[in-house]
């Protein structure tokens, strides 16, 4: 492999549904960088998220991690943890 020429495959599988009815536009943290309360997978659990509720939080996580790349997976959980249930 040559390691002067790299692509960057990107496969599309199928329309992924905003949660909330939210627009694409509305997709926003709820806080500053690094001003959430550090928030992991265990929570979720530890919170007694149903299953349909953490395919939610998660489907959330990774919109806005798409959409915000630099920011981190603990301030994309904490948003959408709040956007599910406050």
């Amino acid at each position: 492999m040559n390691s002067e020429h790299e692509h960057t495959v990107v496969t599309h599988l199928y329309h992924v549904k905003i949660p909330y009815h939210l627009k694409p536009q509305e997709l926003q943290f709820e806080t500053e960088p690094n001003k959430a309360p550090e928030t992991s997978l265990m929570d979720l659990i530890n919170d007694g998220y149903t299953d349909e509720e953490i395919r939610v939080v998660l489907r959330s996580t990774v919109l806005l991690l798409e959409a915000y790349p630099h920011r981190s997976l603990s301030d994309a959980l904490h948003t959408s943890m709040v956007w599910l249930r406050g």
